[in-house]
C-alpha cells in the first residue's frame, strides 16, 4: 500500500498531519466521513502517533521485512470468529476467506457489507449482532 502510493510506511500508518490521517482514515473505511476538522485529527495525532512513534516505525519495518514471525500462522483449537469488511482495502476479502480455510471448520466468516476495515464504525450494529450470535452459539 505505501509503495504503490510512493509514501514510507509510517508516513502511511503513522501520519503526522491531519491531511496524513485523513488519507489513512480514507483508505480504512469505505465510507469514510465526510468532513473531520483538523482540530480533531491533530489530537488524535497527538494521542495516537506521536508516543513511541520511532519504536513503532520500528516494528513496522521489521514485520514488513520479517513478517510476524509466526510461520505458518498456527491453527486455533477454539472456535474463532473472523469479522471481514467486503470493501476492505487494508486486507482485502480474500485474506479473510484464507484465513478461515486455514483455520478450518472451528471458525466463522462472518462479511460486513459495504464496511472497510474499521468495521466497528462502518458497522457496529452488525459487529455487535455476529459477536452476540457467536457468543450465544458457543
Amino acid at each position: 500500500m505505501a509503495a504503490r502510493e510512493e509514501r514510507a510506511v509510517e508516513e502511511s500508518l503513522l501520519p503526522e498531519t491531519a491531511d496524513g490521517l485523513r488519507r489513512l482514515v480514507r483508505r480504512s473505511m469505505h465510507r469514510p466521513p465526510p468532513w473531520m476538522p483538523d482540530f480533531v485529527l491533530d489530537d488524535f495525532i497527538k494521542l495516537m502517533c506521536v508516543v513511541q512513534r520511532k519504536e513503532r516505525a520500528e516494528l513496522l519495518h521489521e514485520l514488513l521485512k520479517n513478517g510476524a514471525g509466526i510461520d505458518p500462522l498456527p491453527v486455533l483449537t477454539q472456535k474463532t470468529l473472523i469479522l471481514w469488511g467486503d470493501k476492505d482495502q487494508v486486507f482485502p476479502l480474500d485474506l479473510g476467506h484464507r484465513l478461515q480455510r486455514h483455520l478450518g471448520d472451528v471458525s466463522r466468516l462472518e462479511i460486513i457489507k459495504d464496511a472497510g476495515h474499521a468495521l466497528q464504525l462502518e458497522g457496529a450494529d452488525q459487529v455487535n449482532r455476529f459477536i452476540k450470535s457467536f457468543l450465544l452459539d458457543s
